[in-house]
């Protein structure tokens, strides 16, 4: 094992930082991220309406009432034109490594992440955790990651750093590569379940081409399971046509105040889709700044080719461990997932096809013929776990293992580096 050992951050997923809503003062309003919406009164502005609607079995301004209400809900993450949040929000970041957090940090930080998979690696004075707000401006996300990096390198005189990007991560990871390579100082970029090339789901929403069948898991991950199950309930009591009225209803609220002028989440639009659903809802003028950063995201994602021959050139490696074989939870596609990644962004390429399904041919297939890992762009640096849900790598023995390894031992440079570690596994 190499004994040269370098500062890791954390990038991590969209739901794995807090953000508070805070005054002038820095004093907190509310939380905004995670969602804290309360269903309840929701439900109780909307209750006149709704019984009006059950019984004359017309919409009765409810669905106006209802996208009015979303909004409201969601405003403490409204975004501008510049794409940058209209409120004060504040991020709970983590300036120090590991062995200087707080109990309640190391805490929360714990939950989020098994990190004693790498610190009893890499001890707990060379990890670092960078927070963010998953709903804003990517183009400062990556300069703040930017800064964090400097200042890692700065308190720790290491020359480079490792990144592990986790979900969101990617998207996250992947710009600030393209923008950064140049200096020269990450050492490694591991991929654990990371969406470098977005998610269908964000396709989905800002396209509304969701079945209704899977309206509910929607709402259960928004909302919480219990509130999916009391909503399908009623739907199911009422008229198709205003059922399908409702779900527009609330892709129109979550596309206009969460995801329209929020560049982080453009930038989790799959390259696939993007120049179609960019040219549907971002040509207005007064949306030009968001389209311009959005743009310089779908060209990163669009040649993932030429990022990693660009972060070899600059002495970075790119890594990335993949779940695959289960259908996508909240999307309009067949995409082959982990159940919110679809494998192909995780893999840097087109390396799958529908779940159940067997490629025609390929150069290098899976056993059950569902992946061709030589799609990749990092082919020889991509691992697949089949079965393993997104929220499953995280006690993912095996996947883990690894993922501390590509941080702590250089020795392991590829797929064909260590027979503990083949390129197909499958999960239980």
């Amino acid at each position: 094992m190499s004994e040269r050992i370098y500062p890791t951050i954390v990038v991590p997923g969209i739901g794995q930082s807090r953000t508070d809503m805070v005054d002038a003062d820095g004093n907190r309003i509310c939380r905004a991220w995670p969602l804290d919406i309360d269903t309840k009164a929701i439900a109780k502005k909307l209750l006149p309406k709704a019984l009006a609607m059950m019984v004359t079995r017309l919409d009765c301004g409810l669905s106006a009432s209802l996208y009015d209400a979303l909004g409201e809900a969601l405003e403490p993450l409204k975004c501008g034109s510049d794409a940058r949040p209209v409120n004060r929000l504040l991020v709970h970041t983590f300036e120090n490594p590991l062995s200087g957090c707080t109990d309640d940090q190391k805490h929360f930080i714990g939950r989020m992440i098994p990190y004693r998979f790498f610190t009893d690696i890499i001890g707990e004075d060379n990890l670092y955790y960078f927070a963010f707000n998953p709903f804003g401006c990517a183009e400062d996300t990556v300069k703040a990651l930017r800064d964090f990096v400097v200042y890692v390198r700065e308190r720790t005189g290491s020359e480079k750093v490792n990144l592990i990007s986790i979900s969101l991560g990617g998207t996250i990871a992947v710009r600030y590569m393209n923008d950064y390579a140049h200096f020269g100082d990450i050492n490694r970029l591991v991929g654990i379940v990371s969406a470098f090339d977005g998610s269908t789901t964000i396709s989905t929403i800002l396209e509304n081409s969701l079945p209704m069948e899977k309206f509910s898991d929607l709402l259960s991950e928004l909302f919480g399971r219990d509130t999916g199950k009391k909503v399908s309930a009623v739907i199911s009591k009422i008229p198709k046509k205003l059922a399908v009225k409702y779900k527009d209803t609330v892709f129109a609220a979550l596309r206009d105040h969460l995801l329209l002028r929020n560049t982080m989440m453009w930038g989790a639009v799959p390259a696939k889709d993007y120049m179609r659903i960019r040219n549907r809802l971002l040509m207005k003028e007064c949306l030009s700044a968001i389209r311009e950063d959005a743009d310089r995201s779908f060209a990163v994602r669009n040649d993932f080719a030429g990022l990693v021959k660009k972060c070899e050139e600059n002495g970075t490696r790119i890594f990335s461990l993949c779940g695959y074989s289960l259908p996508m939870l909240v999307s309009g596609t067949d995409d082959n997932s982990d159940g919110i990644v679809h494998v192909d962004s995780c893999a840097m390429g087109p390396v799958s096809c529908p779940v159940g399904k067997r490629l025609a041919k390929g150069e290098r297939l899976s056993d059950d013929g569902q992946i061709d890992a030589s799609k990749s762009a990092v082919a020889d640096t991509v691992w697949f776990f089949k079965n393993m849900g997104h929220e499953q790598c995280a006690k993912e023995e095996k996947l883990l293992t690894l993922a501390a390894r590509l941080i702590s031992d250089e020795s392991i440079t590829d797929v064909y580096s260590s027979e503990e570690f083949p390129q197909f596994s499958v999960c239980k």
